[in-house]
């Protein structure tokens, strides 16, 4: 049995030791919140990985800037620092990491210095990795255990004493690395088959946005292709791993987590996991709970509703995207309102309490839409009310991706978002009288706007929208006529191979 360490913080339990040496020093930087880094599996990942190839691996989150939360280290003190970006606002995070740990943010102002190498890996790596490269001495694009971290590792330790320039290069032969040194396109490394380890969490914590959840990988990839969705690009094809091979990991972690606590099933559709009533079986006969992330509403068939029922699951989060059923259609979601408002029905009756539908708004062609969109709030309020089901709908603003059908759609903008939002949101009280047990959220649209900059902008802008946003200054029209030039030359072809 593997001996459990000493947590880094009081709450943690991880399920395998973190080396407190090793060689050489990475620090492995999630430029968000603790909560959201502690539920990346990704970033958990990383560090078990490295720490199981003898390197010594330290964390570091905002919370913990400029110091590592393992020996207390500052990012000066490291070999390597890695950022694991999975979404465009958290580049800025990480400028602000190193400007604030005293390490220039461009490549080239590091070359003559003593500095660790700079890394960025993630879902934006994937995307756009144009918007990188002014920071990055190397870009990973795609899965780490495609070979592409042990490559990586491997370049820096044969390269050990080397000037900059040559560990540079060498980074740059791994085929799936771009070093903007000498930049060439990069083929995504891909974990072929869902197998093996790892396969779940290396730390648990109650402060992690999961709770202290044990998350269990079920599948990568998607085998749907909805335009607006950026997952099949930055993970493949759908690979589930298998049945046997989740309750083994769960009977191996078991004995070294107390307590009942909860599994957490990580998929982009566990409704689409072929063996998920037996897996939720096996689960629950091993003294865990159970938790589930968003569920696609086609692919909801009755063995799932058993499945709710046996492991108490009290919300249910659906992404519905839209209450116009055109617009649904046209997004690789073909199921009516009334299939949504069927599964809502069957969850009640299963014992959940509280449903979160999350929505979009700045679809193409939703203004034309605005009555549908107001006929189904109106309709999911009365079935609701009925139920006694309070809902959340959650609406982001959308932003259109690289490498997705709708990468060219129009970005809406922050006050033609509100103002549809708001207009939504009257007309619906209106209806209801404000007495619907709905209640609707908009994510603010500065962020999106951001996120749409960075999503399809390049180095240029990204540089400059950095200094802004340091300063607290809203990005003007300077930046958003870079974000159209740079969205019409498109480098992301130029720079990753087709998935």
């Amino acid at each position: 049995m593997v001996a459990r360490a000493k947590p880094s913080l009081p709450e943690e339990l991880f399920l395998e030791r973190l080396p407190s040496g090793g060689w050489p020093s990475w620090g492995v930087v999630y430029p968000s919140t603790y909560e959201v880094g502690s539920s990346n599996l990704g970033v958990q990942y990383v560090c078990w990985m490295l720490a199981r190839m003898g390197a010594r691996v330290v964390r570091f989150f905002p919370g913990s800037f400029p110091r590592s939360l393992e020996g207390n280290l500052h990012p000066l003190e490291l070999d390597v620092l890695s950022f694991n970006v999975s979404y465009e606002l958290e580049l800025l995070q990480a400028l602000r990491f190193l400007d604030s740990s005293g390490i220039p943010i461009l490549w080239r102002e590091r070359l003559d210095g003593e500095y660790p190498l700079v890394m960025f890996a993630g879902a934006l790596a994937s995307l756009n990795p144009s918007v990188l490269l002014p920071f990055a001495d190397a870009v990973a694009v795609g899965d780490a255990e495609g070979g592409l971290l042990e490559r990586l590792l491997g370049a820096v330790r044969e390269r050990a004493g080397s000037s900059r320039e040559e560990l540079l290069l060498a980074l740059g032969e791994n085929p799936s690395a771009i070093v903007p040194l000498s930049p060439r396109r990069a083929r995504p490394s891909r974990r072929e088959a869902l197998l093996g380890w790892p396969s779940c969490s290396l730390w648990l914590s109650p402060r992690s946005a999961f709770g202290n959840s044990l998350l269990l990988e079920l599948q990568r990839g998607c085998a749907f292709s909805c335009p607006y969705c950026p997952v099949p690009r930055v993970y493949g094809r759908a690979r589930f791993r298998p049945l046997e091979e989740c309750l083994e990991v769960l009977g191996w972690a078991r004995p070294l987590v107390p307590g009942p606590l909860r599994v957490g099933l990580l998929s982009p559709e566990a409704g689409c996991y072929p063996w998920l009533w037996e897996l939720v079986e096996g689960i629950l006969r091993m003294g865990f709970g159970v938790s589930f992330a968003s569920l696609r509403v086609d692919t909801v068939k009755d063995p799932f509703f058993d499945a709710l029922r046996a492991a108490g699951v009290r919300t249910l989060t659906l992404a519905p995207e839209t209450g116009s059923r055109r617009l649904r259609a046209s997004l690789g979601k073909p199921f009516s309102n009334e299939r949504l408002f069927e599964v809502l029905r069957r969850a009640r009756e299963s014992g959940i309490r509280r449903a979160k539908l999350y929505m979009m708004v700045g679809l193409p062609g939703q203004e034309e839409a605005f009555a549908e969109e107001v006929s189904f709030l109106t309709e999911l309020a009365d079935l609701c009310g009925g139920l006694r089901m309070p809902v959340e709908l959650s609406f982001s603003t959308f932003v259109p991706k690289p490498f997705t059908p709708l990468e060219g759609a129009p970005f809406w903008g922050v006050e033609r978002a509100k103002a549809f939002f708001e207009e939504l949101r009257r007309d619906f009280m209106l209806s209801t009288r404000g007495g619907a047990p709905l209640e609707l959220k908009l994510a603010s649209p500065r962020e999106s706007a951001l996120e749409a900059l960075l999503s399809q902008g390049d180095g240029e802008l990204a540089l400059k929208l950095y200094r802004a946003w340091r300063e607290g200054a809203k990005p003007g029209k300077e930046l958003w006529e870079l974000w159209g030039e740079a969205r019409s030359r498109r480098e992301w072809y130029n720079l990753v191979e087709p998935a």
